[in-house]
């Protein structure tokens, strides 16, 4: 769980362009990898600065090869175009990420399994709120739609369209997890 929440962590600066720094540099040349896949990707982010959130996800799983990485990225985004697109259309953003949360619950999202990874997620819908976040944030990024990465000790969700009209969105919970984090939903708490 460590290892895939430092991945996810990683990924979520490079989404976020944090990492950006000349004060630190990581020769990747004398890491170990578990797949000549997750060397490619670490490669091309060193050498191109090219980042793949999706491809970097799929790092943790060694049997990945980019052939597979790249009918998996294809089937997601079919999916995003085909379930999703139509929904963003919405004017009402917090529609739009209701709708955006119920699909991707049911549609991709059948089990909770405490120990998790993102390939277990799309290939079998077994997912936690580390996977499921990193989902959902795949999803807001494709769509422009605002969003944060938080973490307690113990879980991790998202916050879309942070701000006034945020909401929260709690990966684990199928029916209620898209809901309104504002002033009023605090002082009820």
């Amino acid at each position: 769980m460590k290892k895939l929440y430092l991945l996810f962590c990683f990924v979520y600066i490079n989404l976020c362009g944090h990492a950006k720094t000349d004060s630190v540099y990581i020769d990747v040349s004398t890491l170990k990898y578990a797949s000549e896949f997750e060397r490619t990707q670490f490669s091309q982010l060193d050498k191109k600065g090219t980042f793949n959130a999706l491809h970097f996800l799929y790092c943790l799983d060694s049997t990945v090869t980019a052939e597979k990485a790249a009918q998996i990225e294809q089937k997601l985004n079919t999916f995003f175009d085909e379930k999703l697109s139509p929904l963003i259309g919405n004017k009402n953003t917090d529609k739009a990420i209701k709708a955006v949360f119920k699909q991707l619950h049911d549609n991709l999202l059948t089990k909770y399994v405490k120990e998790s990874r993102f390939e277990r997620l799309l290939d079998n819908g077994e997912y936690n709120c580390v996977t499921a976040s990193a989902l959902y944030a795949l999803a807001f990024q494709k769509f422009g739609i605002p969003y944060q990465l938080r973490s307690t000790t113990d879980h991790v969700y998202v916050i879309a369209n942070p701000g006034p009209n945020q909401l929260l969105i709690e990966a684990t919970d199928p029916v209620g997890g898209a809901f309104s984090y504002n002033e009023q939903y605090k002082r009820t708490y």
